[in-house]
């Protein structure tokens, strides 16, 4: 006849077992949690299936208004900038003008471009200013003009979400 042999800790005292039980239950439910949240939020949803994507989708403010782009405005010290989920609203030989928008809180970007700036392609592929179109959303990386008045973007990389 075959015996069952359990693990080392059902066989120590109480409190073992006691913690055992515990540290498993408190992972269950954590885990039933995490699997509630994810199934009642489309948002991570789509940034848990779609490998490409961002999970800072997940704490972005409800009050974003975006199809389906993560928007975000990092501007260092140094004034290196990036932007993420600008809508392109006119190109020209060497200059994009892009919107984003955050509630009731409305941003115009100037994003002036050089024969040093790299455009991507959503899959990383090199493109050119000409690629770009009105109603392209865009990351761009560069650095924040501070002579101007306008926000200026001296764009080191464009590229297309």
């Amino acid at each position: 006849m075959s015996r069952i042999v359990l693990p080392s800790y059902f066989y120590g005292n109480n409190l073992q077992k006691i913690f055992a039980i515990s540290a498993f239950s408190a992972g269950l439910v954590f885990l039933t949690g995490l699997t509630m949240f994810v199934a009642n939020n489309p948002a991570v949803s789509k940034s848990i299936l779609n490998p490409k994507s961002s999970f800072a989708a997940v704490v972005a403010p409800s009050g974003f208004s975006t199809s389906s782009s993560i928007l975000g405005v990092n501007i260092a010290n140094n004034g290196s900038m990036l932007v993420r989920g600008a809508v392109v609203t006119a190109v020209s030989a060497d200059t994009l003008e892009a919107k984003m928008s955050w509630g009731s809180a409305n941003f115009a970007w100037v994003i002036q471009t050089t024969g040093a700036t790299k455009f991507l392609s959503q899959q990383g592929q090199k493109q050119t200013i000409s690629d770009v179109k009105v109603g392209d959303t865009v990351t761009v990386t560069g650095k924040l003009a501070s002579d101007s008045n306008q926000y200026v973007i001296n764009a080191e990389f464009v590229r297309e979400q």
